[in-house]
């Protein structure tokens, strides 16, 4: 019962570790800045290519097969709902 523990100052250690944290965190944003960065070279480089029948044998074409309207889209059943939303 006579001993007696030394006092930890546990302030340094709390310091080293939320700078070991901080240090991860930076290191995180600099890896996803670097993909981000590379996925934004990828697309700009394939924007503005023209296609190429002998590189590319298929090409798909995404054109709408209907001429309607928005109002004609959010029509419904319900008298009310329609005069709400046109």
């Amino acid at each position: 019962t006579d001993w007696e523990f030394d006092k930890f100052d546990d302030d340094g250690s709390v310091k080293i570790v939320g700078e070991l944290q901080l240090r991860k965190y930076g290191n995180f944003l600099t890896e996803y800045a670097t993909q981000l960065k590379e996925i934004e070279d990828a697309l700009d480089d394939s924007i503005g290519d023209a296609w190429d029948m002998s590189l590319d044998p298929i090409s798909m074409q995404i054109l709408p097969y209907e001429q309607t309207s928005l109002l004609q889209l959010i029509r419904t059943d319900n008298k009310i709902l329609n005069k709400v939303l046109t």
